[in-house]
This record gives structure tokens, C-alpha cells and sequence, in this order.
């Protein structure tokens, strides 16, 4: 998207204040603008998540999805062909989101209940079969005010479940919003790409592994119900 282009919003959902709006709208403004780029505006997502008390701001939506694990989305908004996107998610004891990458998505996320055991990707290339290369470079667990990000350059690939309880998960996404990308753009848009990680062979570089492409049905069959911790790590 062009920096000039006419921003053209439509919005889905909107549970905010006019005064909580703003406050994720206007970095994601001048993000589309190019008045910051996507360090900075990570940067001060980050922030902002850090200087607001989540709790007493989000309570409604933080308790609803405390009862039902369901997702409670605050915001849902187009601008063109970009979106983004503010909720609040759960992720059940024992649940795992299988190890997946993104096209073309800039997400900041906080715990705020419970522990999540992440481990997180940089895409180092692609091999002459097309395969996925990462490089393993965080295996951690997140507790409350832990925050771990993703965009199209850094961490792009991750892979984290529930540890013990129930989680929390405060969600800042936007998608559409960079200009080069990994990947061309193909029929699957901004979804997951679910891969494997555990089952591959070395690509000859210290560190660097060559991934298996899956479906979801697939993904969720290997990683829904299995810790992290079963498989091994780098750390």
C-alpha cells in the first residue's frame, strides 16, 4: 500500500472509548502513512501495553473470556486493503498453538493471566525445494507483563501453549501494513502456515533447520495437546 493512498476505514467491531480508540489507532495511522516504521510502531504498542493498567481498562472483555476461553476482539478494522486488530484470547491448560508463520503481520502480545511456554523462529530462507529454513531464537516461558512479538522480518515463526492453567493473552495485530514481504501473497491471505519444526533434517548450517509444510487439520493432529516441552529445544 502506497503512502499517499486514501485511508478508507471500515469498521467491523469497536468496544473501545472514543478515548481507548485512539490510543491504538493513531500509531497504526501513522504506520499506514509511513511516518514510522514497523520497529517503531512495535515499539509503541509495546509501550503503550506496558503504561496501561489492562486489567481495569479491559475488565469486561478480560472477564468474559476468563469464563469461556472464547476470544473477546475490541477492535476489527479495515483500511483498504490492511486491517488491524485489538482482543482479548484464551488459551486452555494443555492447549497448544501449533508452530505456524504469518504473511504480512505486525502482532504484539501480553500474558496477563497464567503461563505460556513460547518458542519463537527467525525465517532464514528457503531452500531449492521450497522448504522453510528457521533458526530457533527464543525458548521461553511468559508470565504476567511478558510480551513477545512477531513481524515479517523478526520472530516471524512461533509456536506456544499453556503451561499448568489457563492463559491470558492481550492481542495488537495489523496486517497489510508492510511493504516487502517473505513471501509473495498467495490465496491463503494473512492466515497461519502451519509447519513442523521437530521432524526435519539439518540444512548443513549450524542452527538452521529445514521445515515440513502441514495443513491445519494436520498441525493440530501433531502439536494441539502436546507440550513444548516434549519436544526438544535449543536451550
Amino acid at each position: 500500500m502506497s503512502a499517499n493512498q486514501t485511508g478508507i476505514y471500515r469498521t467491523k467491531v469497536l468496544k473501545l472509548s472514543p478515548e481507548q480508540d485512539a490510543l491504538f489507532r493513531e500509531p497504526v495511522e501513522r504506520l499506514r502513512i509511513r511516518q514510522i516504521t514497523v520497529e517503531k510502531y512495535q515499539q509503541e504498542i509495546m509501550e503503550l501495553l506496558c503504561t496501561l493498567d489492562l486489567h481495569k481498562e479491559f475488565a469486561g472483555a478480560i472477564s468474559a473470556v476468563r469464563g469461556n476461553s472464547a476470544a473477546e476482539w475490541l477492535v476489527r478494522r479495515h483500511i483498504g486493503a490492511c486491517r488491524y486488530t485489538v482482543q482479548v484470547y484464551g488459551v486452555e491448560a494443555g492447549e497448544v498453538h501449533p508452530p505456524h508463520h504469518h504473511h504480512n503481520l505486525i502482532s504484539t502480545q501480553m500474558v496477563l493471566e497464567g503461563c505460556v511456554h513460547l518458542r519463537a523462529y527467525e525465517r532464514v530462507g528457503r531452500n531449492a525445494n521450497g522448504q522453510l529454513l528457521l533458526r530457533l531464537v527464543r525458548d521461553d516461558r511468559l508470565g504476567p507483563g511478558d510480551v513477545f512479538q512477531v513481524s515479517e522480518w523478526q520472530c516471524n515463526a512461533h509456536w506456544f501453549g499453556a503451561v499448568d492453567q489457563a492463559a491470558l493473552i492481550f492481542s495488537v495485530d495489523a496486517r497489510g501494513f508492510e511493504q516487502k514481504t517473505f513471501d509473495t501473497p498467495d490465496c491463503t491471505g494473512f492466515g497461519r502456515r502451519y509447519l513442523d519444526p521437530t521432524r526435519c533434517e539439518s540444512e548443513g548450517v549450524e542452527g538452521v533447520i529445514v521445515c515440513e509444510s502441514l495443513d491445519r487439520e494436520e498441525a493440530m493432529r501433531r502439536f494441539r495437546h502436546r507440550p513444548l516441552s516434549s519436544f526438544s529445544g535449543m536451550f
